[in-house]
């Protein structure tokens, strides 16, 4: 049994070892989940409206805007975050993992009376 310990310890290691830097003018993964968490969130929020797609798209695009302006996120930050993290999927799966306890943390946040 401390032998399988052992060699999952390394394999982690390993793996951390292996993953590409972030660079230093990029959101980092704990930022870049709440950033995203809240994006997905207003995704999810804009199809509730029935509006036509083209109306949608305006819309989320104003919502979003809004989002990250009262926020305080860089737009373009985002968007060079967002595409490094693309095509580093051993960060982005980190994130999605944040994302995913985050939102299953509010929603059972909700569900208490």
């Amino acid at each position: 049994m401390k032998l399988q310990h052992l060699i999952l310890f390394f394999s982690l290691l390993m793996a951390c070892s292996n993953s590409t830097r972030i660079p230093p003018d990029l959101y980092n993964r704990e930022d870049m989940a709440v950033i995203m968490r809240d994006v997905y969130i207003l995704e999810f929020k804009v199809p509730e409206l029935y509006l036509s797609k083209d109306s949608s798209r305006e819309v989320y695009d104003l919502l979003e805007k809004k989002l990250f302006e009262e926020k305080g996120y860089d737009s373009l930050k985002y968007k060079k975050s967002l595409n490094f993290y693309l095509e580093h999927t051993d960060h982005l799966e980190y994130i999605y993992t944040i994302i995913a306890d985050s939102l299953s943390l509010q929603d059972k946040m909700n569900q208490i009376p």
